[in-house]
């Protein structure tokens, strides 16, 4: 009897641990909160596996004059973040030269809530680095 009752517990701690994240797998769409700004997180095998911004004409970013007519944006590139059991996750990624775009987010059921900060090295003011840095950007995105 005390070896049954082992057995399943042990069949049942496997169980748990096989289990990821409460995360569904799918694209996750919204709106950031830089004016117009979008979002697009991909998930996949409990992990963000892709992230798409478009930055919100610069504004409300500190970059305005360099941000809007950037022709690199939007912003798309692969990604491992590991989503915890409770839905978080996080992560820092490099989509471009020196930029470090620096993710974090939960997900709860259909939804994405969370916030990001993007900075890249733009050039040299006087012997002091120059980086045009989003801020802290907030976004929702939804599973479509």
């Amino acid at each position: 009897m005390i070896r049954k009752i082992s057995a399943l517990a042990a069949a049942g701690a496997l169980t748990l641990a096989g289990v990821a994240s409460a995360a569904v797998a799918g694209t996750y769409s919204g709106k950031t909160s830089q004016h117009d700004g979008t979002i697009s997180i991909k998930v996949s095998d409990g992990k963000v596996v892709h992230v798409t911004f478009v930055a919100g004409n610069g504004k409300g970013s500190g970059c305005s004059s360099f941000a809007a007519p950037d022709p690199q944006f939007p912003v798309s590139f692969k990604a491992d973040m590991p989503i915890t059991k409770n839905g978080t996750f996080r992560g820092t990624a490099s989509p471009r030269d020196e930029e470090v775009f620096k993710l974090t987010g939960r997900v709860s059921g259909k939804r994405i809530t969370g916030s990001f900060t993007d900075a890249i090295p733009i050039g040299q003011l006087t012997s002091h680095p120059l980086t045009c840095s989003s801020g802290k950007v907030k976004y929702t995105a939804t599973r479509g």
